[in-house]
Order: C-alpha cells, then sequence, then structure tokens
C-alpha cells in the first residue's frame, strides 16, 4: 500500500512540469466524480442502516464533501503510517546474518525494551480520544509496535539459522515473491489473503471511531439546544441519539413506550437564531 503511494507522489512531483491549469480543467469531472462517488455509496451504506425507504433521505449536496472528507482522513492515516513504516524498511534476512551474535543480540534486546516501552506508554495514554490527530497517532504507534515485533521475530530467525549456518536468502526470496505477488507461488496465494483478511478486520475496527469524528463534533452548541428541546418535547429520560445527519437531515434514535423510534429533523433547524423564541414571546404579549 505505501509502496504505491510512494510510487504515485514520485510520479506526480516528477511528472510536475507537464502538469498545467487547462490540464485540471480538462480533468475536472474526472477528479470531482472519485470523491462524489465515495460520499454516496457512504451515505447510502448510512440510510440503508435504518431501512431502505430512508434512501429517500439522500442529500445530494452532501455527496462531495463526505467524499472529501474521507479520502482526506485516509490520506493524513497512510501519511503518518508512511513515514513509520521508513524504520524499518527494507530489513533482509541476508543483511543480518553477516553481524556478530553481540550485534544481534544487542539489537534484539533494544527493539524488545522498545516495543514493551511503547506498548506501556499506549496503554497510559490513549484511554479516551478526544480529536482525531490523537486517534491517528494511537494509530501509527500501533503500527509502528506490530513492526517493530515482526523485526523480533525475524531476529530470532536469524540468530537460529546463524546458530544452525543455515542459509537465510531463501526466506528473502520468499518475501519478495510475496511483495511483488508472483502467484506462481502457491504460499504467495495464502499470505495475500491473509494480509487481505487482516486488512478488512483492520479497517472494521477503525470504521466506527472515524465515522464518530466524522460525524459528532462535540462543541457544537446548536446541537446541544436541538437535543435539549426534543428531551423537553418528547418528555425522554436521557438524551436521544444523533445516528447520521447530512446538510438536509439528521436522524435521532430514541425510546417511546419502550418501542425504538427515527426522528428526523431538517437541518436548517439546526440554525434558528436563539432569538426567535424571544422575539416570538414578545408579539405575542404586544398583541
Amino acid at each position: 500500500m505505501f509502496e504505491t503511494l510512494k510510487n504515485l507522489l514520485i510520479t506526480i512531483f516528477i511528472t510536475s512540469n507537464n502538469l498545467t491549469i487547462s490540464k485540471i480543467k480538462d480533468n475536472l469531472p474526472i477528479i470531482f466524480i472519485i470523491p462524489t462517488t465515495i460520499g454516496g455509496i457512504w451515505q447510502l451504506f448510512e440510510l440503508s442502516a435504518f431501512g431502505i425507504s430512508y434512501i429517500r433521505f439522500f442529500s445530494v449536496p452532501q455527496l462531495l464533501p463526505d467524499g472529501l472528507l474521507i479520502i482526506s482522513m485516509f490520506t493524513v492515516i497512510s501519511i503518518y503510517l508512511f513515514y513509520v513504516t521508513q524504520v524499518y524498511e527494507n530489513l533482509k534476512f541476508e543483511y543480518y546474518i553477516n553481524k556478530s551474535f553481540s550485534k544481534l543480540t544487542s539489537i534484539l534486546i533494544l527493539n524488545i525494551i522498545i516495543a514493551i516501552g511503547l506498548i506501556i506508554f499506549t496503554l497510559k495514554t490513549f484511554k479516551d480520544f478526544n480529536t482525531f490527530t490523537s486517534f491517528v497517532l494511537y494509530i501509527a504507534i500501533l503500527y509502528f509496535i506490530l513492526r517493530c515485533i515482526l523485526f523480533i521475530v525475524q531476529l530470532i530467525i536469524t540468530i537460529s539459522y546463524k546458530l544452525k549456518e543455515k542459509d537465510v536468502s531463501q526466506l528473502d526470496e520468499l518475501i519478495e515473491n510475496v511483495q511483488k505477488q508472483d502467484f506462481h507461488k502457491p504460499y504467495v496465494l495464502m499470505a495475500s489473503l491473509l494480509y487481505l483478511a487482516s486488512i478488512i478486520i483492520i479497517t472494521f475496527f477503525l470504521i466506527k471511531p472515524l465515522r464518530d469524528f466524522a460525524y459528532y463534533p462535540t462543541n457544537l452548541e446548536n446541537l446541544t439546544k436541538l437535543e435539549n428541546e426534543l428531551i423537553k418535547n418528547f418528555k425522554l429520560c436521557e438524551p436521544p441519539k444523533l445516528k447520521y445527519f447530512n446538510k438536509d437531515y439528521l436522524f435521532y434514535k430514541f425510546e417511546i413506550d419502550n418501542k425504538e423510534r427515527i426522528y428526523v429533523i431538517e437541518s436548517k433547524n439546526l440554525f434558528l437564531s436563539p432569538l426567535e423564541p424571544m422575539i416570538k414571546e414578545k408579539k405575542e404579549s404586544e398583541d
């Protein structure tokens, strides 16, 4: 993934001299199609979670902002992880087999200390994620710990091969075949499927917190005011849950008479002037 991103960036910078405003204008439809499509798919999933009939609340103006938001969030995460991978990039078995036992042992102990230290630091520091930056930093540290653990395993294998005086070049060849996706080798397909499965599982666990950062502003007073009105009008025992909102509608979920209800509000109600009730009350008193 990061190798692809690196190649893409290199291509952009190398061919930047040929990038003109006219070319950008000519390709504007294609540039906007990608985020719009991503935003549309996301919104369809969100609305269909309430029920197929709720797709009628589809908001066309929301497509581009949603798509750009998703692309921006994953770009930031990718950049963080890209820089983290540079620490353990291109570490081959063959390179370390030529080192002495004392050197290998010291490198192994150092990385074990780093891994344990980062695990303790992560458990103590990252309990609640109040900002998107802290969450991305948490992901980057976790990925760094994973790469560190893999490197520790690599060092242990290297030391055992060195003791047995075995050739490690075959191990490097195995890894290179997987990286090149040489499916003529049976183990490449299995390794690729395991890698794909791990990516899907990790993405599944990341989607919810990323979605929360995208949809639930914690300091928007308009939402607090609106939710207080809902509590008052429906006589709720607890605040209603904002499950989703777009440019046109807000979708709240709460229980009435032990039945789960969905309440849809037009987004424009978020931005009603706080002076309106006072003005209305004043007019009624004058009448």
